[in-house]
């Protein structure tokens, strides 16, 4: 989570940084956006990409972030980071110490939903997506980041020359590998989608609910016969694991 802050926002064409100053440009070929746009910085710049080292632990990237507003930031828009905007784990740029940094930009998208109760409403996508993940997600489709570049931030919480970062790459969406984890149905596996039109009336957009159905060994070859129905309510994962693994073939006599 990062706290809401005041930031600067240009709405013309990107313009050249001003000495010290931290910028983060939507390309001109890009559309119109609706999101928060967060800026990385980690000394860790051998590992993972800065983006990818937030977290709630000692380790931490900081990250600094603030929402465009509804109009959205246009193509060739700029938003500033500077001493004002609030961040995590510490409130200010200006509190950082000084040093040499990895920098990355990243807008996490925003989608508006015009509700059937009459609520205007702009949220979040959701990290949930038909790839699954188990409760491990990365950012959603659709989220843009910037390359990463290297920094130097002075005792003053001031750069020492113009750092200026675009939003040139997008998380591409991810196919379902279904409930199988193979992209299609086995004799023992099948994936059952809908469409709840209850839920898309209340939401004002398409929603799909899915499940994964385990059939009993021997179903195909007893059409007449009834099952016990049991319902086991995952984490978010796209694929059948209760208990941790399914197999279509039993395990050996002599296994130990």
């Amino acid at each position: 989570f990062v706290p809401m802050a005041a930031l600067t926002i240009g709405w013309g064409w990107v313009a050249a940084a001003t000495a010290g100053s931290l910028t983060v440009a939507l390309p001109r070929s890009s559309s119109t956006k609706l999101g928060r746009v967060r800026v990385y910085l980690s000394t860790s710049c051998d590992t993972a990409p800065p983006r990818a080292q937030c977290s709630d632990g000692q380790e931490t990237a900081q990250v600094f972030g603030v929402d465009v507003p509804d109009g959205g930031l246009r193509p060739g828009g700029t938003v500033a980071i500077d001493a004002s905007t609030l961040g995590y784990p510490r409130h200010s740029i200006a509190s950082l110490p000084a040093g040499t940094y990895c920098v990355q930009a990243e807008l996490f998208p925003y989608r508006r939903y015009l509700r059937g109760d009459g609520a205007d409403l702009l949220l979040p996508v959701s990290c949930v997506s038909d790839a699954g993940g188990d409760g491990a997600y990365g950012s959603p489709p659709g989220t843009l980041y910037s390359d990463v570049v290297s920094a130097v931030l002075g005792q003053d919480g001031g750069w020492s020359g113009p750092v200026a970062l675009e939003l040139t790459h997008e998380v591409a969406a991810v196919r379902s590998p279904g409930c199988s984890g193979k992209g299609n149905d086995t004799d023992y596996i099948k994936t059952v989608s809908i469409h709840s039109t209850l839920l898309e009336r209340f939401w004002g957009t398409r929603m799909k609910l899915e499940a994964c159905v385990l059939l009993p060994f021997g179903f195909h070859e007893r059409p007449s016969a009834r099952y016990p129905l049991l319902i086991a309510h995952g984490h978010y994962s796209a694929i059948f694991n209760p208990g941790g693994r399914f197999d279509d073939t039993p395990p050996s006599a002599n296994l130990s």
